[in-house]
């Protein structure tokens, strides 16, 4: 209906492959994932189009983000982004803590799902815009985050999931603060110490090396710059991305992704007397990945928790958890078990995000 729309339907038929895109189709729902929401936004910055990554998110569909785009309004400087679709003061509040990579999109299933019973706010990582620096340190990120969720909900308990590095991240705000914590949902989160040190430590080092090939790549032309990209996709498979999302013409958040692994290879983490749930996936049960064994897994997240930790095995695979239909039931179910109904009912001053 406008060169607006235009522009956006463009980019998002080439970025996800889609021969006609309208303009109420919803981005995530036509296969919209975290890698391809950050191509959109770096796409439509070299197409002239001021966009933030969590427009994306709160304006999925073309016309959506094309009248946000169309009527600047003043940008929210905070992390926490409604999943929802709508805000209910009558439901409890379900924060969701980013995976790794710091988008909040991976929990839009899990947000539906639970229509009508939460209202569902993701936590992104700092650092997803270009112009924002990544936060180093757990137990910094979790005071920062705690200090996010207290902008949307200033008073009474809160319900916090976290999945991968999202729950290693929930479990440093339950260390944090138990009593402000009505319920804890760990999405089998990494086990950290000396011991595993090393192997973050070498995560780290493949994204500060994508990184510092990406910066390099935008100063170089012709032969340079190709020998660059063709350096920068060999790293790909590091990152267990394909070699085509690889390129020096589209940004993606390597420093966020360096930040959360240094941040992992430093962390030791403390007991907490939160009431947890912890789901173990097929992943760790299995042996595979790098993870540790699941007796010790196990026995290091009870040890973290003296007042009891509740288990969850969770069928399929770690990348599963709450992508799968399985997966999501099992999720829905354990909140409406763990997390009181009365808690609807405790007042609640929420703002918006």
């Amino acid at each position: 209906r406008n060169s607006t729309e235009e522009t956006i339907a463009g980019v998002w038929s080439d970025v996800l492959g889609i021969d006609t895109v309208g303009i109420h189709d919803n981005f995530f729902e036509l296969g919209g994932q975290s890698i391809s929401s950050v191509r959109v936004v770096s796409r439509l910055r070299e197409a002239g189009l001021g966009v933030a990554l969590q427009q994306i998110v709160r304006h999925p569909t073309v016309a959506q983000l094309a009248a946000a785009l169309d009527v600047p309004r003043p940008a929210s400087s905070g992390l926490v982004v409604l999943l929802s679709s709508v805000v209910d003061p009558g439901l409890p509040v379900l924060f969701c803590v980013h995976p790794g990579g710091g988008s909040t999109h991976p929990y839009r299933s899990l947000a539906r799902c639970l229509a009508g019973t939460f209202t569902v706010y993701g936590i992104q990582a700092p650092g997803l815009n270009e112009d924002e620096a990544p936060l180093v340190g757990i137990e910094s990120i979790a005071e920062r985050y705690w200090r996010e969720i207290r902008r949307v909900q200033p008073t009474g308990p809160c319900t916090i999931l976290g999945w991968s590095t999202g729950a290693v991240i929930a479990h440093a705000m339950g260390v944090a603060a138990p009593e402000e914590v009505a319920g804890l949902f760990l999405l089998e989160p990494a086990v950290t110490g000396d011991d595993q040190r090393g192997r973050f430590e070498r995560h780290a080092e493949v994204y500060r090396r994508v990184n510092a090939l990406w910066r390099r790549g935008q100063g170089e032309l012709g032969a340079e710059r190709v020998a660059t990209e063709r350096e920068l996709r060999r790293l790909a498979p590091e990152m267990n991305l394909d070699e085509d999302l690889v390129t020096l013409d589209e940004w993606l958040p390597y420093a966020v992704l360096e930040a959360e692994v240094r941040s992992l290879a430093a962390y030791r983490p403390g007991r907490s007397r939160a009431r947890a749930t912890l789901f173990v996936s097929d992943t760790v049960r299995g042996g595979s990945g790098d993870e540790v064994p699941e007796a010790r897994y196990i026995a290091h997240w009870r040890g973290l928790y003296p007042a009891g930790l509740a288990q969850r095995a969770m069928p399929g695979r770690h990348m599963e958890m709450v992508r799968g239909d399985e997966q999501l039931e099992l999720v829905v179910s354990t909140l409406g078990e763990v997390v009181p109904a009365a808690s609807a009912d405790r007042e609640r001053e929420l703002l918006p995000a």
